[in-house]
C-alpha cells in the first residue's frame, strides 16, 4: 500500500521520487563500480574509457543529495497537522496580532486552509467607521452601479468585498489566486466576518474556489477594487479550468476603482489602495510586503524554502480587504454629500473632492446636483488653478441647460481667476478666455464687450511671456489666433466684412 499524505488527504507522489532516485542510485554505483561489466541479455558494451573516479564520486554525491531533500519533503508532507499547530496559527509560525488561529476546511474537491474573524460592530479602520457602509446608501449605489444597477439597488448588508492574491500579477494562462480575503457583515448586521482562503499547494485550489463560491452564495453584490480587470476575470477562468461554475452573471459588481480615479485623481494623483489609505483614513502600514514579491513569497512557501514568509501576505491581503471597505465608505459619503446638499465648510481638499463628484455628476448626465456642487466647490477653491477650469465647465454646463446669464458670470469669474493667478500658465488656461469672448458675441451679441475679453487676454498673455510664465510657442500660437478673432469682432461692430 502506498503512502497516504495527511496533510492533503491523497497518496504521497514524493515517496515513489524516492524511490526511482535509491533505485537510479544503486545501479549507478554498481555500474560505476565495474564499468566493464554486461547486463543480462544486453548488446556488448561499446569499449568507451572508464569514467575517472571524481567524476564517479560527484555523481554519487549528487545522487545521494536528491534523495535527502526527496525523504525531507516527504516526511514534512506526511506529518500530521491540527487547526492549533497549522502554519496559519498566530501562535506558531504566523504570530500576527489580531489574525485567529486557521481551521483545515473541507468539501467534496478536498481540503483548503481558512482563517475566519468575526468582529463585533463597531469596526473602527483608522477614521473610518466600517459599519457605516450599513446606512441607507441605496440612490449612491445606484448611481455609482450606473446602468448595471438592477431596479432595486442592491443593500451593503448582503455585499461581499473581495480581494486576492495571485501567482502572477499580470493574468493570463498559468496564474491562479492562492489567497481569497473576503468580508461581509453578518446576517443581523451586528458583525463583520472575515475569511481569508489559502491554497497551501496547487492541489487545494478546486476545494478553495469551492469556499468561495459558498460564500458568495445569497449575496446582492460584488465590491472589488480593479476586480472587473483583474480579480474576478482570474477566479472566472479558474473555475472553469477545474469545472466549477461561476455565479450568474446578473450578480452586480461594483469595482471602486474607477470610482477612486473619479472622486480623488484630481487631489491625489495616484489612485494605488496604498496612496488612498492615509488620507482618506488615516491608515499607514508597517510591516507590509510589497506586491510584487507576493508571488515569489508564495512560490518560496510551496517548496518549503520558507514557510513563514506567508505570514506577511496574509496580513496584507487582510489590510487590502479592510482598506476596500473604508474607501468604499468614504466614496459612498462624498456623494451622499452631494446628493443632500450638505452646506458643510470646505477645506481645499474637501473642494477639490466636491469639484471631482462635481465633473462625475455632469458626465452621468445629473445637472442639478453638478451644478450645485460645482458652486459649493469652487466658491472654496480660492486661488488654485483648478478654479478657472471649474468655471468653464460649469459655465458651458449652464449654456446646456439655457441659464445664459449664470454661464457668463461663471466665465467673467474664471477670467478673473486666471489674470490673478501668480504662476505660470499654459494655452490651455486661457480657454476660460475663449468661452467669455463666445458667449458675449453669440448669446448677448456684445461684440465689443467681447473684444474687450479678447484684448485683456492679449494683455495678460503679454505680460506672462515677458515674465517667462508661458512658452514662447504656445503664446505665439494663441497671440495668432486671439489677433485673427479680434480682427472679425471690430469688423463686425463696425458692419464691415472681416474676410
Amino acid at each position: 500500500m502506498s503512502a497516504v499524505d495527511e496533510h492533503a488527504g491523497r497518496p504521497a507522489r514524493r515517496g515513489s521520487v524516492q524511490n526511482r532516485l535509491a533505485a537510479m542510485l544503486a545501479t549507478t554505483s554498481t555500474a560505476l563500480a565495474a564499468p566493464g561489466a554486461e547486463l543480462t541479455g544486453a548488446a556488448p558494451p561499446v569499449a568507451t574509457p572508464p569514467p575517472a573516479a571524481s567524476d564517479r564520486a560527484q555523481l554519487l554525491e549528487r545522487l545521494r543529495r536528491l534523495m535527502r531533500v526527496a525523504a525531507d519533503e516527504a516526511a514534512a508532507r506526511a506529518t500530521p497537522v491540527s487547526p492549533q499547530t497549522e502554519l496559519l496559527s498566530p501562535e506558531t509560525v504566523w504570530g500576527e496580532p489580531g489574525l485567529p488561529a486557521g481551521t483545515i476546511v473541507e468539501n467534496r474537491h478536498g481540503p483548503c486552509y481558512a482563517v475566519r474573524d468575526i468582529m463585533p460592530l463597531p469596526v473602527t479602520y483608522g477614521i473610518s467607521e466600517l459599519g457605516d457602509l450599513l446606512r441607507d446608501v441605496s440612490r449612491e449605489l445606484s448611481f455609482l452601479l450606473g446602468e448595471g444597477a438592477p431596479d432595486e439597488a442592491p443593500s451593503l448588508s448582503r455585499a461581499v468585498f473581495l480581494d486576492t492574491e495571485t501567482t502572477g500579477l499580470s493574468g493570463g494562462t498559468g496564474a491562479a489566486a492562492f489567497l481569497i480575503g473576503l468580508a461581509r457583515f453578518r446576517p443581523g448586521g451586528g458583525e463583520l466576518e472575515l475569511l481569508q482562503l489559502v491554497m497551501r499547494d496547487y492541489d487545494e485550489e478546486p476545494a478553495m474556489l469551492a469556499e468561495f463560491l459558498a460564500f458568495l452564495e445569497g449575496a446582492d453584490l460584488l465590491v472589488t477594487y480593479n476586480g472587473k480587470a483583474f480579480d474576478w476575470p482570474l477566479l472566472a477562468s479558474r473555475l472553469i479550468s477545474n469545472r466549477l461554475s461561476a455565479p450568474a452573471p446578473a450578480l452586480p459588481h461594483l469595482d471602486a476603482l474607477p470610482v477612486a480615479r473619479r472622486l480623488w485623481r484630481l487631489r491625489l494623483g495616484g489612485c494605488r489602495l496604498v496612496e488612498l489609505e492615509r488620507p482618506l483614513l488615516a491608515v499607514q502600514r508597517v510591516g507590509d510586503v510589497p506586491g510584487y514579491l507576493i508571488p515569489n513569497i508564495y512560490f518560496d512557501f510551496v517548496r518549503g524554502i520558507d514557510r513563514g514568509g506567508l505570514r506577511q501576505v496574509l496580513y496584507h491581503n487582510r489590510l487590502d480587504v479592510l482598506s476596500l471597505m473604508g474607501v468604499t465608505s468614504s466614496a459612498l459619503s462624498l456623494l451622499g454629500a452631494a446628493f443632500s446638499g450638505a452646506d458643510t465648510p470646505l477645506d481645499g481638499a474637501t473642494a477639490l473632492d466636491l469639484l471631482s463628484v462635481a465633473r462625475y455628476l455632469a458626465a452621468r448626465e445629473e445637472p442639478d446636483l453638478a451644478i450645485a456642487s460645482y458652486r459649493r466647490a469652487l466658491g472654496a477653491l480660492g486661488q488654485l488653478r483648478e478654479r478657472w477650469q471649474g468655471e468653464v465647465e460649469l459655465g458651458r454646463l449652464l449654456l446646456k441647460q439655457g441659464d445664459t446669464a449664470g454661464a457668463t458670470a461663471s466665465f467673467r469669474d474664471g477670467v478673473g481667476a486666471l489674470h490673478a493667478w501668480p504662476d505660470a500658465l499654459t494655452a490651455a488656461d486661457f480657454e476660460v478666455v475663449d468661452e467669455l469672448a463666445k458667449v458675449l458675441e453669440h448669446r448677448h451679441k456684445l461684440v465689443p464687450e467681447a473684444a474687450a475679453a479678447v484684448t485683456s487676454g492679449l494683455t495678460t498673455l503679454a505680460d506672462r511671456l515677458r515674465a517667462c510664465q508661458i512658452g514662447a510657442r504656445e503664446a505665439e500660437d494663441l497671440r495668432s489666433r486671439w489677433d485673427h478673432r479680434l480682427h472679425r469682432l471690430k469688423c463686425k461692430a463696425e458692419g464691415r466684412r472681416w474676410y
